[in-house]
């Protein structure tokens, strides 16, 4: 039983020494895949209307036609 813990123990020792080498960043960034694309917009909606109305009065780019087939 002393050995479990003792190798449990080293892969939390392993753990944090990776993330003590390479931290995670602050904050997070949703991203897409190419960075010429506009600026990704993350928010949920109950029904698609509600969807459709937020799209028709967003201020800012959210998608171009040739991507939305």
């Amino acid at each position: 039983m002393k050995r479990k813990w003792e190798a449990k123990l080293k892969k939390i020792e392993e753990r944090a020494s990776s993330y003590e080498r390479k931290p995670l960043s602050l904050v997070y960034r949703p991203r897409l895949s190419k960075p010429e694309e506009p600026s990704s917009v993350w928010k949920l909606f109950h029904r698609q209307t509600e969807a459709f109305n937020f799209v028709k009065n967003c201020k800012e780019v959210i998608c171009s036609s040739s991507t939305l087939f």
